[in-house]
């Protein structure tokens, strides 16, 4: 039988000897699929950089170390997909869901992430730096120490999301929903920012059911200085 990581050799001959061939994925069922071959003696990562995977099925599979810059993946669904130090960037992403996904680590540069869902999806430490997420769903997700700068984060709901020690610099938040978002140790957040984004309440900080303490995202900044 031909072993998975000879498999992969053969794509990416493939991809060197037909640089200019663009692979046409468009809806294709690859649920549960793992192209991470981490059990053989050396890491293989797959290319599918400049790929078509518009619409395709991807829930549940292991894409990590994958290359998928400047893939196309426009509304596929990704749910509960395991990408860790994926690369994405100047990928096409737009109303892709990422529901629940791995994404630590990831590599997002100047990707389209306009109107994903990201809801539960752990983006630990991921690079999202000059990426649009406009009206993106982040509710609950976790951002710990992710790299946002210069990022378009306007009309995106941070609702219940970990953004500690995010780096936020230069970033739009216009009209972003940041009701009981955790913005402790975030940097290069200003009250500038803050300002332009909204929340859905106007009262001190609670404390959540599991006494998890949440930064009052209303007015962060004003808070910390008058506490």
């Amino acid at each position: 039988a031909v072993r998975s990581e000879e498999r992969v050799e053969v794509w990416h001959e493939w991809r060197r000897e037909c640089p200019d061939e663009k692979p046409d994925l468009e809806g294709a069922d690859l649920q549960d699929l793992d192209l991470c071959f981490n059990k053989s003696p050396v890491w293989l990562s797959i290319d599918l950089s400049h790929a078509d995977l518009s619409s395709s099925c991807l829930v549940r599979a292991d894409l990590s170390l994958a290359d998928l810059s400047q893939a196309c993946l426009r509304d596929a669904d990704l749910t509960e997909t395991i990408c860790t130090e994926a690369r994405f960037s100047e990928a096409d992403l737009k109303g892709a869901i990422l529901k629940r996904a791995d994404l630590s680590m990831a590599y997002f540069w100047n990707a389209c992430l306009d109107e994903v869902d990201f809801s539960w999806a752990v983006l630990h430490g991921a690079n999202l730096s000059g990426a649009s997420l406009n009206k993106a769903n982040c509710y609950k997700a976790d951002l710990f120490q992710a790299d946002l700068h210069a990022a378009n984060l306007s009309l995106v709901s941070f609702c219940k999301a970990d953004l500690r020690g995010a780096d936020l610099l230069d970033v739009d938040l216009g009209w972003a929903d940041l009701s009981w978002a955790d913005l402790r140790e975030t940097q290069n957040l200003t009250q500038q920012q803050v300002d332009s984004a909204r929340t859905k309440y106007t009262e001190e900080e609670p404390l959540l059911p599991d006494d998890l303490w949440m930064q009052a995202a209303a007015f962060p900044l004003k808070y910390q200085r008058d506490k």
